[in-house]
């Protein structure tokens, strides 16, 4: 989750459209209530947005959720400083890893579910590779400057990229640590890395306004998004390659081609700074959490399925379950909830 929030006294309290995916920004807004979904009982299921499970194993706010891509394990970085791995079903923690005494900013796990790879702010910009069942320390990758705000493990499980304020985002070798390449060519802090599906291009989201989209072998650039007006927090590849969704300041999430970065739509349900935003396993539907106080759950046309509510001014972070039928969200009060995404 994202350290830097540039402007956000300004916008916390900016409140400047409704709920709908087609709400015009300007118009009023209504009054914010704060329910927590209840669950249902039936043959159909738990009904959508019910709370599954909550975990409240840290002590501080929660800056960073992975769901494991096995489905079994959820891990959680915190400004406590611990990163905990806990059980998906049951909310039982698995460990809880306080090597390093800095808050844990971002957290992604290998595509077999085998390693975690966690960045510690200012401690100095450290990126640990774990084993999520001991803890032990795989390698240690040093090679940032300046606080680093997200990272993501290749499709193929060998490399590692990671992006933050020194404006590069670097790619090297999840087990040795060695350094491959580097995208350069933003001009301010990365808040936002992600491979695409393929493994053949990362896409960078920047405090400069815009998404990149470089080689992840050469680093040479291919893309530039200028779509978002003010900091860009948030870039997700679709799971078939062809888009983008991407979130920030201005409050919208944008979904746009991944070849010639045209703007296929435009969501505007949330009334204040977006900084998450994920796509479902199967590409139907997007979530995308805000300043606002909601995590918002609706379909790649744009309409709004259904909204859960949290406590607004806070940048939550949210993860799909890999079997696309839950999310996990971090809640202001240093709880995460585990809720229901199908009906």
């Amino acid at each position: 989750m994202k350290r830097f929030l540039p402007g956000m006294s300004a916008l916390a309290f900016l409140l400047l459209a409704g709920c709908g995916a087609t709400t015009p920004l300007g118009s009023s807004a209504p009054a914010l209530v704060f329910p927590t979904p209840t669950a249902s009982s039936g043959a159909t299921g738990p009904a959508l947005g019910s709370v599954i499970l909550t975990y409240k194993g840290h002590k501080a706010p929660v800056d960073s959720l992975a769901w494991s891509p096995d489905g079994k394990s959820i891990a959680s970085g915190s400004d406590d400083t611990s990163l905990q791995v806990w059980d998906a079903t049951s909310g039982a923690t698995v460990i809880t890893y306080t090597q390093y005494p800095a808050p844990v900013g971002a957290i992604a796990w290998s595509p077999d579910s085998s390693l975690l790879a966690a960045a510690y702010l200012n401690h100095p910009n450290t990126i640990a590779v774990l084993n999520p069942l001991d803890g032990h320390t795989i390698s240690t990758y040093r090679g940032h400057f300046a606080p680093v705000d997200s990272v993501a493990w290749s499709p193929d499980g060998k490399r590692i990229a990671s992006g933050g304020n020194d404006l590069n985002v670097q790619i090297w070798d999840a087990l040795t640590g060695n350094n491959v390449v580097r995208c350069s060519g933003h001009t301010n802090g990365i808040t936002s890395v992600a491979w695409s599906p393929d493994g053949a291009r990362i896409a960078s989201a920047s405090q400069d306004g815009t998404v990149q989209i470089c080689d992840a072998q050469s680093g040479a650039l291919l893309l530039t998004y200028h779509g978002h007006q003010g900091i860009v927090y948030a870039v997700a590849w679709s799971p078939n390659g062809k888009q983008l969704a991407s979130a920030g300041a201005d409050h919208t999430v944008q979904i746009w081609d991944a070849t010639t970065g045209q703007t296929a739509l435009t969501y505007r349900g949330h009334t204040n700074t977006v900084y998450a935003a994920a796509w479902s396993p199967d590409g139907k539907h997007l979530a995308s959490s805000s300043a606002d106080g909601t995590v918002q759950l609706w379909d790649a046309a744009g309409s709004l399925l259904y909204t859960y509510h949290t406590s607004p001014n806070h940048p939550l972070p949210i993860t799909w379950s890999p079997d696309g039928t839950r999310i996990a969200s971090a809640n202001a009060d240093n709880t995460i909830a585990v809720w229901e995404a199908t009906t």
